[in-house]
Formats: C-alpha cells, structure tokens, sequence
C-alpha cells in the first residue's frame, strides 16, 4: 500500500516505511541524528527542509488514532530502523522509554558518560564481560566514535 504524505504532495510513503520522491524519482535515503536513534527523511516544500520521523509517519498513515493523544512509535523487534507497518504498535511515552532502556539494554557498554564538564568518557564491556574505560573526550561525538570503532572490532558489527 502507498499513501501521499499529508503537507507534502510530492512524497509517498509505502507500509515498509519507504519515503519515495515524486519529482527526483527516487527513494530517499533515512537517516539518524544519533546512534541507535530514530529514523527520520527530510522532506522540501517552498525551499524549505523538514526533519520527518518515518516510524510515527507510518503509524498515521496506516494505523489512524481514533483519539487526539499524542502516541508513541513502538517497534516489536526492537530495532528502530524497521519502520514497517507490522512491526509498528501503538504505546504511552513510559512504554516508549521502556523499550529504549530494553534496546540499550543490548549494548555492551556506554558510549559517552559525562562525568564533568565538557569531559566523557568512553566505557564498553569487552568480549570477556570486563568493563574498560577507552579514554577521556571532550566531545561526547569523538567519544561515540571511538565507542563504536571499538565495539566494530570486538564484535564485528553495532547493535543498532
């Protein structure tokens, strides 16, 4: 099924949660703000960019609300990227919050932990269940990228 995104005429939107350009002819590209994060596309209309979350897109489109609350895009299989109609349900923010906790949960360890002003530090848990420190950053995005370069190496491939 293929719906038109309301306010922007020249996209579409299929139950797999693909966000296709009418006027490129082309499939957009989804992307994250952070690691682990939700999926959003940007969608332009009058020269302006906007930032859509593709998971509660699908939700409006192919599970209408009967009510006016605003509802949070639970994922069944826990991975956020799979922004499919059947994966999607319907959930409070304390549902919402719980199944991200359950998500970072999976993760072998914190990539940024601000223990300071302007100072994080990398932890991950090694493939032997030790906790090791990777350094001290000033940036918490230079401490997500040694997390994630190291995780890539002891495990092969990030969990989200």
């Amino acid at each position: 099924m293929i719906r038109t995104i309301p306010n922007f005429p020249n996209y579409t939107i299929d139950d797999l949660g693909n966000v296709y350009s009418i006027r490129s002819d082309k499939y957009l590209k989804p992307y994250s703000f952070y690691p682990g994060g939700t999926v959003h596309v940007m969608l332009h209309k009058n020269g302006k960019g906007t930032h859509i979350n593709v998971a509660k897109m699908v939700l409006k489109l192919f599970q209408p609300s009967q009510t006016k609350i605003n509802t949070h895009a639970l994922h069944k299989d826990l991975e956020l990227e799979n922004c499919a109609n059947f994966n999607l349900e319907r959930g409070s923010r304390s549902d919402r919050i719980r199944m991200l906790n359950e998500i970072r949960g999976k993760v072998r360890g914190v990539y940024a932990w601000n223990i300071g002003k302007n100072k994080y530090r990398a932890v991950i848990k090694n493939p032997q269940g030790k906790t090791e420190t990777l350094g001290y950053f000033k940036h918490k995005w230079y401490a997500q990228h040694v997390f994630n370069t190291q995780y890539r190496k002891y495990y092969g491939k990030l969990p989200y």
